[in-house]
């Protein structure tokens, strides 16, 4: 029993990744965290689900009216 619960123990880190492709290139890339990353081949922005680019997106707009707002 104790020899499968190291078994199990080794494998549950592997299920925290994230597997996405890029989309202009289709480079594949693995994430840890939701944070988005850019493409080592082509540069572009890449996120890891579509709540977080919606997230990061929102948060440009957000700084970029504020900096309006000042001039």
């Amino acid at each position: 029993m104790a020899c499968d619960k190291l078994k199990d123990a080794k494998y549950d880190k592997w299920d925290k990744y994230e597997h996405v492709y890029c989309r202009t290139c289709g480079h594949s890339i693995f994430f840890l965290r939701n944070r988005p990353v850019d493409c080592s081949f082509c540069g572009t922005m890449v996120y890891p689900s579509k709540k977080s680019e919606f997230k990061q997106k929102l948060e440009r707009e957000l700084r970029k009216s504020k900096y309006r707002e000042e001039l």
